[in-house]
């Protein structure tokens, strides 16, 4: 396998409540303390407050509530993992050549997207001496298409899906089908995820600080309340039957976990509305469409590529802001009534996020409430600082941790440049001549 970072186990479920306990303590003592500032002045305080109160919950769950699916016993179903590649000869040998020896038996379908380089001709070569499959495109096609067109030449009774330039540990694939061979109502899981070459610069750290976070505490905190519908992940790996009826109806904003969870809501209409689609004629056979859950697999991890400059960085923020309304819809459409108010509840939040940040940083300042800034940059501390410890205490020789209090604050004042940023998107565009 290709040069990794490796990220060290899940800690027992002992340690794991030791370090809820020891990172929820002070944020509990803190929200004690703040009740009589927020009923005296809820404008300047409620929202802080709020926020800290949902990092608590969030930090119980992950480190409470949450157990690893992928630590079960070894499984080995036939597996079919969807590659999508562009202009990647540079590793691509190695990339493949790894998947194929870290899991004999794997049915590798790797789909050229119309690749500018020598990718093609390094495929073909590849072809002729291990087992996988190629398929060409004449021109080029968005992830989703692409993915769809590999899964069509899938037989196994798993699909993985691999983001562009992802690299999974030589167990990730195995640790995945695990976890869905240990619990019959997963229809999907997603791979704990790390940047690759995270050392290039300070931009890279802080992306694998975010990423680290994001699957290890918001993941997993989703995953143990039921409410796991999506997450930033460079693999999915899904039953066969969760999502390939509907996969005609994947794309941006709606991931391989909304297709699951949604399967029994909506999964009919989205057959009736793409019955042209060689994936409808897949749907249930005498078997009722489910709502399936999806898992969040934190012992399975994953490498992919990140920005390294600011303009790759506003790139991928300019992607990420079109999908993400979508994904929230997702997210609450499909909630279930066990994680139905957590899902609530983080989408209210992101709703309100741009209100209270413009609100406490701009308004009021304006306004001369600079207690109002002070409290909201200074809950955004509190809540990076509650992360660092738990962090730090569960995988004390992963430096991450040190970065979390700079990456929540970043996170607080990032939404109150969300709009500035949408206007200037949404304005026209000069054509160049």
């Amino acid at each position: 396998m290709l040069p990794t970072t490796p990220t060290p186990p899940r800690p027992t479920p002992a340690l794991s409540r030791a370090v809820a306990a020891a990172a929820l303590a002070p944020l509990a003592a803190l929200l004690a303390l703040a009740v009589p500032l927020v009923l005296a002045s809820p404008l300047t305080f409620g929202y802080p407050a709020a926020a800290l109160a949902g990092t608590a919950v969030v930090l119980y769950l992950a480190h409470g509530r949450y157990a690893d699916p992928g630590q079960g016993p070894a499984a080995s179903p036939p597996v079919s993992l969807v590659m999508v590649v562009r202009d990647e000869a540079a590793d691509l040998a190695a990339r493949c050549g790894a998947l194929v020896a870290d899991r004999p038996g794997i049915e590798l379908i790797v789909v050229d997207n119309a690749s500018t380089d020598r990718g093609a001709a390094l495929l073909e070569r590849l072809a002729l001496a291990a087992p996988l499959t190629v398929l060409r495109l004449d021109r080029p096609a968005g992830y989703h298409d692409a993915a769809r067109h590999g899964a069509a030449h899938a037989t196994g009774d798993l699909l993985a899906f691999l983001a562009p330039g992802a690299v999974p540990a030589a167990d990730a694939l195995d640790r995945c089908a695990a976890a869905l061979a240990a619990d019959p109502g997963l229809g999907a899981v997603v791979a704990h995820t790390r940047a690759r070459h995270a050392g290039r610069n300070p931009l890279t750290r802080a992306q694998d600080a975010w990423l680290d976070s994001r699957l290890r505490v918001t993941a997993a905190a989703e995953a143990a309340a039921g409410a796991l519908a999506d997450a930033p992940t460079g693999l999915w790996v899904a039953r066969r039957q969760a999502v390939l009826p509907h996969l005609a109806a994947w794309r941006p904003g709606r991931s391989l976990g909304g297709l699951a969870r949604g399967q029994r809501r909506d999964g009919g209409r989205w057959r009736r509305a793409y019955a042209g689609s060689p994936f409808a004629a897949d749907g249930p056979a005498g078997d009722r469409d489910r709502a399936w859950r999806v898992g969040y697999v934190a012992s399975a991890r994953v490498f992919v590529p990140v920005a390294g400059t600011a303009r790759e960085f506003a790139a991928a923020q300019r992607r990420r802001l079109a999908a993400a309304l979508p994904a929230l819809a997702t997210a609450v459409r499909y909630a279930p009534a066990g994680g139905a108010p957590l899902a609530y509840g983080r989408a209210v939040a992101r709703c309100a996020a741009p209100v209270a940040a413009l609100g406490h940083l701009v308004a009021a300042p304006l306004l001369g409430a600079w207690p109002a800034a002070a409290a909201y940059l200074g809950g955004a501390l509190l809540a990076g600082l509650a992360h660092a410890v738990a962090a730090f205490l569960e995988r004390p020789t992963v430096a991450a941790w040190a970065l979390q209090p700079a990456t929540r604050l970043a996170a607080a004042l990032l939404p109150a440049a969300l709009p500035a940023y949408a206007l200037v998107l949404a304005l026209p565009r000069r054509r160049r001549t």
